[in-house]
């Protein structure tokens, strides 16, 4: 096992930026091919998580564009949710959102839901700047998702969202981390086995959720989701603000 680094929020910090600049770094063609290759992966399994409320959010800084995708399960009868941040440093909370959900601004300048039902995903897609061979996500540095997570009970069924090239072998995952229960990349779905991230096939992916849908209780009731959050943290506040326009303004080997 690698040592944790001295610092490691500094570390955290500048691996945060070395990864982003990198996703920027691929030619926005190449991004798109491979961002279309998820949408197929996870249309794919669309069956298993039908009927949960599908949380996602508005893609930022060459992040996968899942809105598409989803809207056409909205259409067939879905239901999806958005963040609507409307305070910093307060737990996220989501909104009904569809094609005619009219949209206002957010703290940070972040399209949100304007005034329509607050929800409580069963399903999170949620972006990653990088991940590990456990499942372990490294996002922006806000804590907006461990402490959304923190705060529900039961757990969504959490999905990962990167382009293969971000993974590292490891976040040195903190006991405010939550590892996720999938992980969703151009090469197709992986789930943890023995511990381990492996890669899934349609049919033993699609069959894995519906697993952890029966075992958690999904779809959840809403009214008894929706009560007052905690206003203990679960993880730390850190380095949302210094990346503009998102929460703040602006090769596989094991360890």
């Amino acid at each position: 096992m690698q040592p944790i680094p001295e610092d490691l929020p500094a570390w955290r910090k500048s691996l945060r930026a070395e990864l982003i600049a990198a996703r920027l770094a691929v030619p926005r063609e190449t991004r798109e091919v491979a961002y279309a290759a998820m949408g197929s992966h996870l249309d794919a399994v669309k069956d298993a998580i039908q009927g949960l409320v599908i949380g996602l959010c508005s893609p930022f800084r060459g992040e996968p564009d899942l809105r598409e995708l989803v809207l056409s399960w909205v259409d067939a009868g879905a239901t999806a949710a958005m963040p609507a941040l409307v305070e910093k440093n307060t737990p996220m909370r989501f909104r009904r959102w569809s094609r005619d959900t009219p949209m206002t601004r957010g703290v940070w300048n972040i399209p949100i839901p304007d005034g329509t039902e607050v929800l409580v995903p069963d399903v999170l897609f949620i972006p990653m700047v990088a991940y590990d061979w456990q499942g372990y996500r490294l996002g922006y540095g806000g804590g907006y998702f461990d402490r959304m997570l923190a705060d529900i009970s039961p757990l969504p069924i959490t999905v990962g969202v990167a382009l293969a090239q971000s993974r590292i072998d490891t976040i040195y995952p903190q006991p405010y981390d939550i590892p996720m229960d999938c992980v969703l990349t151009e090469a197709g779905l992986h789930m943890p086995v023995s511990g381990e991230l492996a890669s899934l096939t349609i049919d033993a992916a699609a069959c894995r959720l519906r697993e952890l849908a029966v075992s958690r209780r999904l779809p959840r009731v809403q009214e008894a989701a929706l009560e007052p959050p905690r206003v203990e943290l679960s993880s730390p506040v850190c380095y949302a603000a210094e990346f503009p326009g998102y929460f703040g303004e602006t090769t596989e080997k094991k360890p």
